[in-house]
């Protein structure tokens, strides 16, 4: 076994690219984590402060809610529950340099209408098609890749992401962060089938399909 390092922006021209990191699945975490069912008051207190009615009378009742509930209600706030998908941050360059100017002032915890995203995705490569199709070239290619793999098929992928960098003239992305990649005895994953305690399915081909869909309906014509 070995760990083989690659600096990613060997092929890029400036030295401060445009980068933009989306987190790929319906489930961002482990079953593991959410199996204890106790109720919890500072888990109550969250997602109250975001989103009061979120809350059942019991929940209000007892100001707890479990780890699952939300874990669920959190990727709920985003475009991961509906999109198996969602855009963590964006940084975009401009000839090699950061301006505070050109930065994206989005909520991305509450991005997840597909409209939002095509823009966030319009503005990242500044109406660009030839970067967006360089990136659905690149996305179709890595779908099939994962399709193919026999490794993909019997392990679970959470919080896994799909980091874009692109300066202008080319465009690159990588699959990254497999720290909570698991092997999944008997099963074969599909990555798109709902997930249900115990079946273990990430939602990630799902959120690949959708991220393509999206940079499909982002060309400016």
């Amino acid at each position: 076994m070995f760990l083989e390092l690659e600096d990613l922006l060997t092929n890029f021209s400036h030295p401060n690219p445009s980068i933009m990191d989306i987190k790929l699945g319906s489930r961002t975490f482990l079953e593991s984590e959410v199996k204890n069912s106790k109720p919890r008051p500072d888990l109550y207190e969250k997602l109250i402060a975001v989103d009061p009615s979120a809350c059942t009378e019991e929940e209000h009742e007892r100001k707890a809610v479990t780890k699952l509930t939300y874990m669920l209600f959190r990727e709920k706030q985003s475009s991961s529950n509906s999109l198996g998908f969602r855009v963590e941050g964006v940084k975009i360059g401009e000839n090699g340099v950061y301006r505070p100017e050109n930065q994206l002032t989005v909520n991305f915890k509450c991005l997840k209408t597909e409209q939002g995203i095509c823009d966030v995705f319009r503005r990242f490569f500044k109406g660009n098609n030839s970067l967006l199709q360089e990136c659905v070239t690149r996305l179709e290619f890595i779908r099939n890749t994962l399709e193919q793999s026999e490794f993909f098929s019997s392990h679970e992928v959470i919080g896994s992401s799909l980091l874009f960098i692109h300066d202008d003239k080319h465009a690159g992305i990588w699959m990254i962060d497999f720290a909570k990649t698991f092997y999944v005895e008997n099963d074969k994953l599909t990555h798109r089938s709902s997930w249900v305690m115990g079946n273990r399915e990430d939602g990630v081909l799902t959120g690949v399909d959708n991220i393509i869909s999206a940079f499909q309906k982002s060309f400016i014509p």
